[in-house]
C-alpha cells in the first residue's frame, strides 16, 4: 500500500506542473476509483466461485 501511494503521489507531482488545472488530478482520482471498484468486483467474484 505504501508503494502504491508513493507511486500515485509521484504521478500527481509529474502531471501537476505549475499552471495546470485540476483536471489531470481529477482524471487520476477517477481512474484509481474505477480500478478499485473493479478490484472489489473481482474479489467478490472469486469469493463466490470458492463456495
Amino acid at each position: 500500500m505504501l508503494g502504491g501511494g508513493a507511486g500515485l503521489s509521484a504521478m500527481a507531482g509529474w502531471v501537476l506542473v505549475p499552471g495546470t488545472t485540476a483536471a489531470p488530478l481529477l482524471v487520476i482520482m477517477f481512474t484509481t476509483a474505477i480500478l478499485g471498484l473493479i478490484s472489489i468486483a473481482l474479489v467478490i467474484k472469486r469469493e463466490k466461485s470458492l463456495r
